[in-house]
């Protein structure tokens, strides 16, 4: 599929930006007329046709569109960026493509990666998106302090998955159905005490996503993929 992303399209033209422009010309090679489809990331999906493809200011003409309403219930998931940034960069693009809502990297006592690249972790977002045929893009939240984030009122079943030897049930298997949800996910190395206690405190179920100790981007993915299951998404 030919798909670009344009967060403003809307019918008629659309001017693309430098990136998708590129895309468009140099590397799809596309000629005025050839057939396309504009994605906006909030539910929108806009066909029509090249009207320029200039490799910095390409053109496009939308004669069709059409609007999902956003998927229910949401699932916000809050999650310490790993060391190795192309291990987050990997979760964030398998995470867009199972469908998640929201992402927030999360600054923990233990986080070995306290800075982030915003803008190239957007794009990794928009290529998972037009890669996988969604329509929405994941909202990514800049890196938050922990407690800052669950000291927030969030809608919905709250839960953090930790690895202390704890009684906690499956997540799977705590999530109500039908519900907005939040999981925390911690670094490598787990939340600390403190921060566990603190979230539990602050009404937050702890929750296992397995019997053997997980990868903080396998975490991840193993629940975002729980949440998709137990809500038939």
């Amino acid at each position: 599929m030919r798909l670009f992303y344009h967060p403003e399209a809307r019918l008629g033209v659309n001017e693309l930006s430098a990136e998708e422009s590129a895309h468009l010309s140099k590397v799809l090679r596309l000629r005025p007329g050839d057939r396309v489809t504009l994605v906006d990331g909030r539910g929108g999906w806009h066909d029509g046709q090249v009207l320029e493809a200039h490799p910095k200011r390409a053109a496009v003409e939308v004669e069709r569109s059409q609007v999902d309403a956003p998927r229910r219930p949401r699932l916000c998931l809050a999650i310490a960026p790993t060391k190795n940034i192309d291990r987050f960069e990997f979760f964030l693009e398998k995470a867009t493509e199972l469908g998640v809502d929201r992402i927030v990297p999360l600054l923990c006592e233990k986080s070995e990666r306290r800075t982030l690249r915003d803008e190239r972790l957007e794009k990794v977002l928009v290529a998972a998106m037009k890669q996988s045929g969604r329509r929405h893009l994941p909202s990514l939240d800049a890196l938050t302090p922990f407690s800052e984030f669950v000291g927030a009122a969030w809608p919905g079943a709250r839960h953090v998955a930790h690895c202390l030897p704890t009684q906690k049930g499956l997540y799977f298997e705590r999530l109500p159905k039908g519900q907005d949800a939040t999981l925390l996910v911690g670094p490598e190395g787990d939340f600390s005490p403190e921060e566990i206690g603190l979230a539990l405190s602050l009404g937050y179920e702890a929750a296992s996503l397995g019997a053997f100790r997980l990868r903080t981007e396998t975490a991840g993915l193993a629940g975002v993929q729980m949440f998709n299951l137990r809500n038939d998404l």
